[in-house]
């Protein structure tokens, strides 16, 4: 007779499993990283960081081109400003020149054209004129700047707080970078009108800035003058016939701003300026 009932089927023996012990549990947990794991992991480390400082350091000198760039728009518009209501540029006056240092042997009372640029933007006066605080730069004779009788410099055509100001080794009226290591933003004015061609601009105006005057008006012309305009450095320093040494400079009719950039000197390719190269 046909069974209708399934035989069970045949079951596999199930392995027992290992009995562990709380003890035997405890030191598998506590098992530390081998050296081989420790050596991986710390090298990843140093994979990342090597990664990451480089590109840190980039962002932060980034940030510190960009500030000093700003500080140096804000002069510009300021001296601009100062055009505008007086027709003339900082430092363009015969009797600012005749206080402005000009080669690399400048009097005890002689001012540079950043301090001069520093002294209109403020609208400082002369502290021994005639009548007190008279108009600015009324009388070369009476030119004594004495910081003492203001006890707050006004913010005539610019913002630039005490700190960015007047920052550079006890130099007076100097605008100041953003980097880590401070340099001057220097200012040098157009000799407008000037007869002589090669001298629109003048190295020597901020003399006591420079660490080092070997070969420094050709490092100057190197950067200053615009080859776009077909002049040539060497011709502008040493006074070659060329067809006018006014127009080779950059902005000839009106002023440089000059920043060191991230090389920590002035008058290289790293420089921040307020032009176009």
């Amino acid at each position: 007779m046909r069974s209708y009932l399934t035989p069970p089927k045949a079951t596999r023996a199930q392995p027992r499993r290992a009995r562990t012990t709380p003890m035997a549990h405890a030191r598998r947990m506590g098992r530390g990283f081998t050296l081989i794991e420790l050596l991986v992991v710390v090298a990843i480390i140093a994979l990342l960081l090597a990664m990451a400082i480089p590109t840190f350091s980039k962002v932060r000198e980034n940030a510190r081109r960009v500030s000093t760039q700003a500080r140096l728009t804000d002069l510009n518009s300021a001296i601009e400003s100062f055009y505008q209501d007086n027709q003339r540029y900082p430092g363009q006056m015969p009797a600012e020149r005749q206080r402005m240092m000009d080669d690399n042997s400048p009097s005890n009372s002689d001012y540079t054209a950043t301090q001069l640029m520093m002294v209109a933007l403020f609208d400082l006066h002369y502290a021994s004129a005639p009548s007190g605080k008279s108009a600015l730069m009324q009388d070369p004779a009476g030119w004594t700047l004495d910081l003492s009788e203001f006890t707050t410099i006004p913010n005539t055509y610019t913002s630039l707080n005490e700190a960015d100001r007047n920052g550079y080794e006890g130099v007076e009226l100097t605008p100041m970078d953003d980097y880590t290591e401070r340099m001057p933003i220097l200012y040098f004015p157009s000799r407008r009108g000037s007869a002589n061609k090669s001298a629109v601009y003048n190295v020597y105006n901020n003399y006591v800035y420079y660490e080092s005057t070997s070969g420094l008006n050709q490092a100057f012309n190197d950067q200053m003058v615009n080859p776009r305009s077909g002049g040539n450095p060497e011709e502008v320093e040493y006074g070659n016939n060329a067809s006018d040494w006014k127009d080779s400079y950059y902005r000839p009719d009106s002023f440089l701003l000059i920043a060191a950039g991230s090389d920590r000197k002035f008058f290289t390719e790293d420089d921040i300026v307020n032009f176009n190269k």
